[in-house]
C-alpha cells in the first residue's frame, strides 16, 4: 500500500510506502508509484490531492508473475477471482 500526494498541476509531491512484505517489493512499488502523474485540477478552487494505491503481486500456476492494481477497473475482475490457498 502506497500513499501518494499530488499538487494542483498533477505532479507527484510525495510517495510513502505504507506496507510491503519485503525490501525488494518495497523498492519496486516505490519506483512504480514515483512515476505516477494525474490530470491537473482545472476547477476554480484548485486543491492538492492525496490517495492510496494498492498493488497485488500475483504468481500464477506457471510461475509467471504480474502486478494488479486495485484502483484500476480493468484489474478488478482478476482480483475478485483470486483464490487463497492454505
Amino acid at each position: 500500500m502506497v500513499l501518494v500526494r499530488f499538487d494542483t498541476q498533477g505532479r507527484l509531491t510525495a510517495v510513502r510506502v505504507l506496507e510491503a512484505p519485503d525490501e525488494a517489493i518495497w523498492t519496486t512499488v516505490q519506483g512504480c508509484a514515483s512515476r505516477w502523474r494525474i490530470a491537473p485540477d482545472n476547477r476554480a478552487k484548485q486543491v492538492e490531492r492525496e490517495g492510496k494505491l494498492f498493488f497485488y503481486f500475483v504468481i500464477g500456476s506457471n510461475q509467471s508473475g504480474k502486478v494488479l492494481l486495485a484502483n484500476r477497473p480493468d484489474h478488478r475482475k482478476d482480483l475478485t477471482t483470486l483464490s487463497v490457498k492454505h
